[in-house]
């Protein structure tokens, strides 16, 4: 299932994490004006940050995080991804998404899934963005 197909009968906060992945910005702030919690999970415990990152919405995970979203929050509940915002992203090979939540102060030796850091994760990559990314992440837990 890729995180930006969310079934609206079991996912908790649906319509913030719809508008996260699909970067509707007005949606969102409307929904936390209305009183959606900003950390609310799905399912498999993935917060609206989560989606953000994975579908490479940079303006949603600029604003969640300036918003008070945790950054290195950890999806907990499918057993099978149980990684920060910055996993997804990496997973979803977006360099520019990497870039900002390293940026916004993700940590890239954050454990995930099976104790896999971000670095461990982009390792696994061996196409040529996956490659930038290991560099960036490197380059970031090597200057913290």
């Amino acid at each position: 299932m890729r995180l930006g197909s969310i079934s609206p009968e079991t996912d908790v906060d649906t319509g913030l994490h719809q508008a996260a992945a699909s970067g509707d910005l007005i949606t969102a702030k409307a929904l936390l004006a209305q009183g959606s919690s900003l950390n609310a999970i799905d399912i498999c415990g993935r917060t609206p940050l989560h989606f953000a990152a994975a579908n490479n919405q940079l303006h949603m995970i600029e604003f969640f995080v300036s918003s008070g979203a945790d950054i290195n929050g950890q999806a907990d509940g499918d057993g099978w991804q149980d990684h920060a915002p910055l996993g997804y992203a990496i997973e979803s090979c977006s360099i520019e998404t990497v870039r900002l939540l390293l940026d916004l102060g993700a940590d890239p030796n954050c454990c995930g899934w099976m104790g896999n850091t971000a670095i461990d994760i982009a390792k696994g990559r061996v196409d040529a963005e996956g490659k930038i990314i290991l560099r960036l992440l490197q380059e970031k837990s090597t200057a913290t």
